[in-house]
């Protein structure tokens, strides 16, 4: 039998709330060959996962104890995780028999896993599909496929020409700019920037809509040179720093969060200081900037190659992964809409995966046709 205290701490590992010491106690506990089974006995009833990966990913912690201050940093949680295919919280246990008789409806199902696909459109207006294992090259250009490379600056540079980044649903890309600025973006996103900077100008590109993370080259690198980032209803003042803008067509709102450095946040008139682990909030309708403490590994979790949802509703977790999958969601059951959540999931995983073991809950039923998703 578990002792009370380590299935505590089984369910916050689980959650993602776990501490390094509480990290330390268990991957010590399962030392012990005898507690291996009791471990994945109690996963597997309890929380209805794949308490094999979840040990492995356990065990891949193990082996990094004399690294352990890495756990602080917003990608450790998933290197730990790497090998959890996907945890569901549970407000409600189940049985064995439980999980082995459900079974998802499919129905003709071609949902694709997204990929890395961007459509690039040069200054002169003409467009360019960027595929895996497509190359493409120019002057100032060179991509393999999954990314896009733009050539350093020219000191000869005296006007700005521009180009267009667009990523389609069922898809993502990296760009490093001609300044060395690295920017991934996410599925259903559009960036403009210049092809080359403007020697001795602030740099500034805009994030026309979707999701972008920013790893921005920092302006001694560029003669003290600021780096601007314009959304619809904001603008992000960058020396040199990492942060990530959600700002989809439609939401109502722009959210920055700030992994590393310091940004200035401006509406209008008003304007506020980023601290590292902060998100700013600006609604289109309301002149104020909210600032809010965040988990910044769940929002930067996309672009380490996760979903991480963190007690979501139901319809923005499918509104998430609609992106990346390319599907459509339609509620038959309107009062499914606000269920909670918690969960990891590979993007590199199959969508069926993730509404199979959330239906696992008993408290919602999923039908795939073809390319949408049924909630009932």
């Amino acid at each position: 039998m578990v002792k009370t205290n380590f299935k505590i701490i089984i369910t916050k590992y689980l959650n993602n709330d776990a501490s390094a010491s509480e990290m330390d106690i268990l991957a010590k506990w399962l030392e012990n060959d005898d507690n291996h089974e009791v471990f994945k006995d109690y996963v597997t009833i309890h929380h209805v996962l794949n308490s094999d990966k979840i040990f492995d990913g356990i065990s891949a912690y193990n082996k990094t104890l004399k690294v352990k201050s890495l756990y602080k940093r917003p990608f450790f949680k998933y290197a730990v995780a790497a090998s959890i295919m996907l945890f569901i919280s549970l407000t409600l246990f189940l049985t064995k028999q439980d999980v082995q008789n459900n079974e998802l409806k499919i129905v003709n199902s071609n949902i694709e896993i997204g990929t890395d696909k961007a459509i690039l459109t040069l200054a002169d207006g003409s467009e360019v599909a960027l595929e895996q294992n497509q190359q493409y090259t120019s002057n100032h250009i060179e991509s393999h496929g999954k990314d896009i490379i733009y050539k350093s600056n020219s000191p000869a540079t005296l006007k700005t020409t521009y180009n267009y980044l667009t990523i389609p649903r069922g898809g993502q890309f990296f760009v490093q700019l001609a300044d060395g600025t690295k920017v991934w973006l996410n599925s259903e996103s559009k960036l403009k920037y210049p092809v080359q900077f403007v020697e001795n100008q602030a740099r500034e590109v805009t994030l026309l809509y979707g999701e972008a993370y920013f790893d921005v080259s920092p302006s001694a690198n560029h003669n003290g040179t600021a780096f601007n980032v314009l959304t619809r209803n904001q603008e992000v003042n960058v020396l040199g720093t990492e942060f990530n803008i959600k700002a989809y067509r439609e939401d109502d709102f722009v959210a920055t969060t700030l992994i590393e450095g310091k940004v200035t946040i401006k509406k209008g008139d008003f304007k506020t200081l980023l601290k590292p682990e902060q998100q700013s909030i600006v609604k289109k309708d309301n002149q104020n900037i909210i600032v809010n403490n965040v988990d910044i590994s769940s929002e930067s979790a996309w672009k380490n190659g996760f979903f991480n949802f963190n007690k979501t509703s139901l319809s923005i977790m499918l509104k998430t992964l609609s992106r990346w999958y390319d599907l459509e969601v339609v509620f038959v059951d309107d009062s499914k809409k606000n269920l909670i959540f918690s969960g990891v999931l590979k993007r590199t995983s199959n969508v069926e995966e993730l509404l199979t073991y959330i239906e696992k809950t008993r408290r919602v039923v999923f039908e795939v046709k073809n390319n949408t998703v049924y909630v009932k």
